[in-house]
């Protein structure tokens, strides 16, 4: 939507238009290492969402938030790892970053033979 008098674009942005122009591999590669340190307890999903909305989109949180329609103090709440979320409002946050909240076993063991038989 244009603001008639500026004809600036208002409203919630498209990430597409927020995206830092990196390959599909630099992608992939990136979301490979988060994703490892998520999965050994070395990164947290909230050190995560911030690692990734800042080189993907080079965001700030006031315009990740707007992107994704949630308020600027719940993403900040995530990102600090605070507050209490549902796993619907937290898969609206992480999925544009090609990410999905979900269950995995703690015991790595279980979840590389859980992997195998996919």
């Amino acid at each position: 939507m244009k603001d008639t008098k500026s004809g600036k674009l208002t409203g919630r942005q498209p990430l597409a238009n927020k995206r830092i122009n990196l390959s599909k591999q630099a992608r992939e590669q990136l979301l490979l290492e988060i994703s490892t340190e998520i999965l050994h307890a070395k990164l947290s999903k909230g050190a995560a969402l911030k690692k990734l909305r800042l080189q993907l989109f080079s965001a700030s949180q006031a315009d990740y938030a707007s992107m994704v329609g949630i308020g600027r103090k719940a993403l900040s709440e995530i990102e600090n790892d605070k507050g209490n979320y549902t796993e619907a409002f937290l898969q609206k946050v992480f999925a544009p970053l090609g990410l999905v909240v979900t269950v995995i076993p703690k015991n790595l063991e279980i979840l590389r033979e859980t992997l195998k038989t996919s």
